[in-house]
């Protein structure tokens, strides 16, 4: 989250800002622009003071480190030179302020209650280490996957949980990026132990019998699933029966 205050003295139109978020080594990592205050402000009063709420999204991958940010100005699409109060020059682009971009706690071992998978491959370098699932409610099932990854992966996929019936038929399922979005494969490290929680919603009209747990992962653009082995034995259709489940 960001709050941004203006002060606009004299008269001006057609106003935009450019904020950048600026990494290290100088390369911008995210854009974006907006016109001062809010999209349907035409007019402003001399010296008001106004706030915007606004708001910075960094990729979950994005490396750890300080990122510095960068400000213009515009008028009518030609920029107005400015300068941070403590520097005597003019100049088109302001550095001011920064954000400081942490790694993320490293997990390196399965919890008690997981489930271990021995060699459970999708792919090259991602690892399915374990899994839990409970059964919190009558039409609920809570399934956690444990990921582990051997190298940072070079793509990045979704995780996705099936509950599959005696035909091969999908009855439940959920599919995103792991860890409820915030942990996209590409920024996985060697060794990290990734939770990657679901919850899925039972039909009412599920009719009792034994159930599959499949879970797996796939690329979003395509659907393409990575080559999944256990054991070094080849999987169904890339994806790992975890367990049977009996409903009711």
């Amino acid at each position: 989250p960001l709050t941004l205050y203006w002060q606009i003295a004299g008269s001006h139109q057609n106003l935009r800002y450019e904020l950048e978020v600026v990494g290290p080594d100088g390369t911008v990592l995210r854009q974006q622009s907006d016109p001062p205050g809010a999209q349907w402000l035409t007019e402003w009063a001399d010296g008001l003071y106004l706030g915007e709420r606004a708001g910075l999204y960094f990729p979950p991958e994005t490396e750890p480190g300080t990122y510095r940010l960068r400000w213009r100005l515009l008028e009518d699409g030609e920029p107005i030179r400015g300068r941070p109060f403590w520097r005597p020059w003019y100049t088109e682009k302001v550095t001011a302020g920064s954000v400081t971009v942490q790694p993320w706690p490293l997990e390196m071992t399965l919890p008690d209650n997981a489930t271990p998978l021995k060699d459970a491959r999708f792919g090259g370098v991602i690892q399915l280490a374990g899994y839990d699932w409970s059964r919190p409610s009558a039409d609920t099932l809570a399934v956690t996957l444990y990921w582990r990854a051997t190298a940072a992966p070079p793509e990045n996929y979704f995780s996705f949980v099936h509950l599959v019936n005696e035909n091969g038929d999908i009855v439940a399922q959920k599919g995103f990026v792991p860890a409820e979005g915030l942990r996209p494969t590409k920024g996985w490290r060697a060794g990290e132990i990734i939770t990657d929680p679901y919850t899925l919603e039972l039909p009412p009209d599920l009719p009792p019998g034994t159930y599959e747990l499949r879970a797996g992962l796939y690329r979003p653009d395509d659907g393409m699933r990575p080559f999944v082995t256990l054991q070094g034995q080849p999987q169904p259709d890339n994806q790992l029966i975890l367990t049977e489940v009996t409903l009711p």
